[in-house]
This record gives structure tokens, C-alpha cells and sequence, in this order.
């Protein structure tokens, strides 16, 4: 199996907005719970757990999982939120060098806000110096992705092979979200029609929209991650979402990611692809064949990245 969408962080590498706006998430998701928690509460029973000084405890949870590969990707939010202690630069440096540890285990990717001078530099170093396989883009930027300032990193991935992961979808309160709609991927993939797409996160609530351009866009791709909540809380929502999709944009399109670590502490990596796999167990509609969840946890990533 491979994991399509995990993170390793360090407390340093994203802002305290970011940490202030995701713990606040998982308060408001309690309360529907019916269960009190603080941020105090989430930093100490939830961000605690995400740490991992050295990759160890991801290949850890991988193992469990039974995941062979996760694709790591750095997030710059520095441009917009404010800089952080960690520059983007070693952090994308400090991220490759643990997936060219364990070659076998974790695929390089350069996560970079395309305004940052020397943004085409980094991406550049990533694929001479650390074999980067793709380019990470994160709507949170404030920019959308077929911008001017960003059509030199993507115009660098299409001519390198590179597969480009872009955030689709809602963002959590007080973020904006109107850069993460799927209608703009429609802009990149007609600057750059070789270029292959990733939507992330199934676009989340906009999933209907992935669809429309998705159908127009045979390079476009979409990840699975983000959505174990949903799947732990109304698993019949999730598996009619995930059903429509694979219909409209295809079976051959859709990769399991899981946007570790961030759910991990709620629904373990190694939950979610248990349940994904009893999908084929279903008596109920809507069904899944065997083929088409081999094919999600594993088939349909070995020849995007192969470059199938």
C-alpha cells in the first residue's frame, strides 16, 4: 500500500496560527461529540502525538498499516501566516533527508509557496539533490495555483516528470478557502495539459466539483485524505461519497492518502485502511469490487508515479 498524503512535522515547522486554528477544529468536533475539550486539552492529548524526531514513529504506524511507501510532503505556510523558527528551505532539506534514508519507505516531495524568492531554486535543488518526485502546494497560500508568480515551479515539474498535490477544499475557520476550489486545477491543466494533478483531500465538501473537471482532465488525480472523521462518525456518507467519485471520474484516479499525522490520534492509519478494505464486504449499497480498492490502496499510485 501507499500512503499518497503524510506530513512529518516538527512543533517549529508550522506557524502558531496554524496549530491555534487545527486545535480549535478538533474542539468544535468534540462539542458535536458531546464531549468537552480545551486547546490545552488537544495540545497535550493530540499534538503530542504528531512529533517525530526522526521519522521512526511514521514508519511505525506504516508497519502496523501495512503501508510500503508514504510520500512526505513539507507545507509552507511562512509567506502568509509569518515565519517560523525552521526556514522552508531546511525543512524541505531536513524532509528529504529522511526519505533518502529510507529510500524504500518515503518519496520526497518540495512543499514551497511559489511567491518566496528562490521558490524555483528550492524546487530545482529538490529534484537534482534529493530526487523530489513531485511539487506540494497549499491554498492556505492565499494564491491560486495557475497564478503568474507560480508558473515557473510548475512549468519546472511538468518538464521534469514531476507530479504536482495541490489542497482542494473547504479550510478551517479563519482561513480563506476561496484559492482551493477545483474549478481553477481546469487553469493549470490547460498551461500545463501533461502535467499530473493531485487534488487533495477529494476536494472535501466540493467533491462534486473534482468531478465536473476531472472528466475534462484525464491527468488529474485525486487522494483520499482528510476524510477519516467522516468515515469514523458516518462511515454510509463516506463510502456514498466515495462511490460517486470513483463514478464520475473513474476508479483508476482516486489514491489512499491519509494526511498524517494529523488524524491519526482519532482514527490510526492502520483503522483507515482496515475499513477501507471491509468496503468490499459490503451487502448494502453502494458496492466496491476487490479490484477497485486494490486499486485505491495501492494500484492506481504505483503507475502515477511510474508515470503511467
Amino acid at each position: 500500500m501507499i500512503d499518497f498524503h503524510c506530513h512529518y512535522w516538527k512543533r517549529a515547522y508550522l506557524p502558531e496560527t496554524f496549530w491555534t486554528a487545527q486545535a480549535s477544529f478538533f474542539v468544535k468536533w468534540f462539542e458535536a461529540k458531546k464531549t468537552e475539550k480545551t486547546l490545552t486539552q488537544i495540545e497535550e492529548e493530540v499534538f503530542s502525538r504528531y512529533w517525530d524526531p526522526d521519522g521512526s514513529g511514521t514508519l511505525k504506524a506504516m508497519d502496523e498499516a501495512g503501508i510500503e511507501k508514504a510520500v512526505l510532503l513539507p507545507i509552507d505556510f511562512g509567506f502568509t501566516l509569518g515565519e517560523v523558527t525552521i526556514p522552508i528551505e531546511i525543512q524541505n532539506e531536513e524532509v528529504a533527508k529522511i526519505a533518502l534514508a529510507h529510500r524504500d519507505r518515503f518519496i520526497p516531495f518540495i512543499g514551497v509557496d511559489p511567491r518566496r524568492k528562490g521558490a524555483t531554486d528550492l524546487l530545482r535543488r529538490g529534484i537534482e539533490e534529493w530526487g523530489a518526485q513531485g511539487l506540494k502546494y497549499h491554498g492556505i497560500g492565499e494564491f491560486f495555483p495557475a497564478e503568474e508568480k507560480g508558473l515557473p515551479l510548475l512549468e519546472l515539474a511538468e518538464k521534469n516528470g514531476l507530479i504536482f498535490l495541490v489542497h482542494q477544499g473547504p479550510l478551517m475557520h479563519p482561513f480563506e478557502s476561496k484559492y482551493c476550489h477545483p474549478r481553477d486545477l481546469s487553469s493549470v491543466l490547460k498551461v500545463f495539459p501533461n502535467l499530473r494533478v493531485v487534488a487533495a483531500h477529494l476536494a472535501f465538501s466540493w467533491w462534486r466539483g473534482l468531478i465536473e473537471v476531472a472528466r475534462q482532465a484525464p491527468c488529474l488525480y485525486a487522494d483520499i485524505s482528510g476524510w477519516q472523521l467522516v468515515a469514523l462518525d458516518n462511515p454510509s456518507q463516506f463510502s456514498h461519497i466515495l462511490r460517486k467519485v470513483m463514478d464520475g471520474m473513474g476508479s483508476d484516479r482516486i489514491l489512499f492518502g491519509t494526511d498524517g499525522p494529523t488524524f491519526d490520534p482519532f482514527f490510526s492509519k492502520r483503522a483507515y485502511v482496515d475499513f477501507l478494505q471491509h468496503l468490499v464486504e459490503r451487502e448494502e449499497a453502494p458496492r466496491f469490487s476487490t479490484d477497485e480498492i486494490q486499486r485505491l490502496l495501492e494500484g492506481n499510485a504505483r503507475q502515477l508515479l511510474r508515470g503511467e
